[in-house]
C-alpha cells in the first residue's frame, strides 16, 4: 500500500482531560483496509510516527496524538496537521533483557509459548520484569515467568 496523504484538526478526545486524537477521513480509513485496529507508520507535519489507529465504529478510524507528538510537530488542539500514512506491516517485538531470553531458551515448554504469544503480551511480560526494583526480585520474576510460560500461561495479567 502506498502512502496515504490527508490534512485533519487535532481533536480533544473528551471535554475532560488532555487526551487528543487526529480522525482519519473515511476515505482513508477504506484505504487501510480493515475497520480494525491497525498498525500504521508516516508522520505528522513532517514528524515521524509508528502507532496504532484505533476504529471509531463508523468505519474511520482515529490515531492518539500525545505530548510527545505535539512537541515533534508543533501543533495542538484545535490545529490542522498534514498525516501521511501506511500500513506498518514490520514486525513488533519487544526488547528483550538477555537473562530473560536465556531463560526462555534452556526451556523447550517456555520458548513454544513464548514464539506463539502476540508481541504486546510479550511486552507486558517484559514491563513486568523490569519494573522490579531490586536485582533479586528481578530474577525471581524472570524464574516466575519462565515457569508460568512453560505452564502454557500466556499473558503475564491472566
Amino acid at each position: 500500500m502506498a502512502a496515504i496523504k490527508f490534512k485533519a484538526g487535532i481533536e480533544r478526545m473528551s471535554d475532560e482531560g488532555a487526551w487528543a486524537m487526529v480522525r482519519f477521513p473515511l476515505n482513508v480509513s477504506k484505504r487501510l483496509g480493515t475497520k480494525a485496529r491497525v498498525a500504521v507508520k508516516g508522520s505528522i507535519n513532517g514528524y515521524a510516527i509508528r502507532t496504532s489507529a484505533f476504529p471509531n465504529g463508523d468505519g474511520s478510524h482515529h490515531i492518539m496524538f500525545n505530548k510527545e507528538m505535539r512537541a515533534g510537530t508543533k501543533a495542538d488542539i484545535g490545529d490542522t496537521v498534514l498525516v501521511e500514512v501506511e500500513l506498518d506491516t514490520a514486525e513488533r517485538a519487544p526488547l528483550v533483557p538477555p537473562e530473560l531470553k536465556r531463560a526462555i531458551d534452556v526451556n523447550a515448554s517456555a520458548k513454544k509459548v513464548w514464539t506463539a504469544i502476540t508481541p504486546r503480551a510479550k511486552e507486558e511480560w517484559v514491563e513486568w520484569i523490569a519494573s522490579a526494583k531490586k536485582d533479586d526480585t528481578r530474577t525471581r520474576r524472570i524464574e516466575k515467568a519462565v515457569e508460568r510460560l512453560s505452564n502454557g500461561e500466556r499473558r503475564v495479567y491472566d
